[in-house]
């Protein structure tokens, strides 16, 4: 049935403008600085999770900064310093625009709840005053054919977890289907043998169709922190 949330301020035009120009000076700080990365390069990346981060300072506080002659010829101690504060850097510019970007989401999450008790109840009316209106009782056939029809076999999506940066394969999979993530994390699917280019990624909240020809896929978990979830028609 779905229920209306309560926004006691929603943002407004003004507010939206103000976001879009301090949206397009970090894009352009961004794009300045983005690195593209070949499929080969990103089968050789080194994953640095949180417990390595703590090796990478163990090695600065207690080699790089107290035992310079340990150094490698190529890598030096102001070298290494400003790497180490760069990735700093990034991560918390990162924290901050994903805490902010966590409370946008939410917000279309509510804002489009909201919508779609709205669109259920006027396609109710659609109907009901389709009995007497062959105009609206076509649309209404239309649209309803088009967004809910009538299907044999599974009717009801499963939900899987998807633990942070973990890549699971699922079989049998029902193309054409959505594919739907209910968790914070950003997730990608790609049909088992696909060309990477082919990936598609899933917002949070957020569904994509699948294409007619994925019956079985590679689903990852691109966060390092968020666990996910998704709904999934199967087999």
């Amino acid at each position: 049935m779905g229920k209306t949330i309560a926004v006691t301020k929603p943002i407004v035009a003004a507010d939206f403008a103000t976001i879009d120009t301090a949206t397009a000076t970090i894009q352009a700080i961004t794009d300045a600085a983005a690195v593209v990365i070949t499929e080969s390069e990103t089968t050789s990346l080194i994953g640095v999770s949180t417990f390595r981060t703590g090796e990478i300072n163990e090695v600065k506080t207690l080699v790089v900064d107290k035992h310079a002659n340990a150094m490698p010829k190529d890598v030096t101690v102001a070298g290494f310093n400003t790497d180490v504060a760069y990735v700093a850097s990034l991560k918390k510019s990162h924290a901050g625009l994903k805490s902010e970007v966590d409370k946008l989401e939410v917000l279309i999450v509510v804002a489009e709840n909201n919508l779609m008790i709205k669109t259920n109840a006027i396609m109710k009316n659609v109907r009901l005053l389709g009995e007497t209106d062959k105009v609206l009782a076509d649309i209404g056939k239309a649209i309803s054919d088009k967004y809910h029809p009538h299907s044999t076999g599974h009717t009801n999506a499963t939900n899987f977890k998807i633990g942070p940066l973990v890549v699971v394969t699922q079989a049998g999979v029902i193309p054409g289907k959505m594919f739907t993530s209910k968790a914070k994390a950003v997730l990608s699917i790609l049909v088992v043998g696909g060309n990477i280019n082919d990936t598609i990624l899933v917002n949070p909240f957020s569904g994509v169709e699948i294409p007619k020809t994925w019956t079985n896929i590679v689903i990852t978990n691109l966060s390092g922190t968020e666990p996910g979830s998704y709904d999934i028609f199967i087999k």
